[in-house]
């Protein structure tokens, strides 16, 4: 239950949570400083901006309602929308739109690909939330909020943690293995030979 949704500001979805970032990304002709007299093409990357915001909503086990202080901290659990993506037909366009942001395009080329991709938190009807109870709200830096069940949760931590389990004991066979191979294989230049006693002189 959420008594004010937020609206996306890229899809205009209704929702608790959001996170959104817009990137830019062009092709510029360099001069190869190696060799002046040639060129080549180099890929330019920059970031225009991110955000995100959280609404506090409620959920209800049928024992009666508790406030979740999402926007205040914790793990929310969001999902990819699709992106949205334009292509500048000339260079130094005054502005562009995604969704319902406005971006200045006056410094980038013709053929500048600006894509903005959005994770959303929609409203649904069953929600999971985990975390410290205080008052009448549930909170704290460790709260967890998905659209997943308890049990896909604890499955995927479970995987997760073989997988890190079956790495380690990997990376420990290995390091054994190498150590073995290296004091079989010992460069004979790199032994201490024993010092040779001297010879006791001979009687005249």
């Amino acid at each position: 239950m959420c008594d004010e949704p937020l609206i996306a500001p890229i899809s205009g979805k209704p929702c608790l949570s959001y996170y959104y970032a817009v990137d830019a990304e062009w092709t510029e002709t360099v001069v190869d400083r190696s060799n002046p007299a040639t060129t080549r093409q180099e890929v330019k990357h920059r970031s225009l901006g991110s955000d995100g915001n959280t609404a506090d909503f409620a959920i209800d086990d049928g024992s009666g309602a508790v406030r979740v202080a999402a926007a205040q901290s914790g793990d929310i659990e969001r999902k990819e929308s699709p992106s949205q993506i334009y292509v500048s037909r000339s260079a130094n366009e005054p502005s562009i739109m995604l969704g319902n942001l406005v971006y200045s395009a006056a410094n980038f080329p013709a053929g500048t690909r600006f894509t903005a991709t959005e994770r959303l938190l929609e409203p649904v009807d069953t929600l999971f939330a985990c975390g410290r109870l205080t008052d009448d709200s549930l909170g704290s830096s460790s709260l967890i909020v998905s659209t997943r069940t308890i049990d896909e949760l604890i499955a995927d931590n479970a995987t997760t943690a073989a997988f890190g389990s079956a790495f380690g004991w990997i990376c420990t066979v290995a390091g054994a293995l190498m150590l073995a191979w290296g004091l079989l294989f010992v460069s004979p230049a790199g032994r201490a030979m024993p010092s040779a006693s001297p010879l006791p002189p001979l009687a005249t």
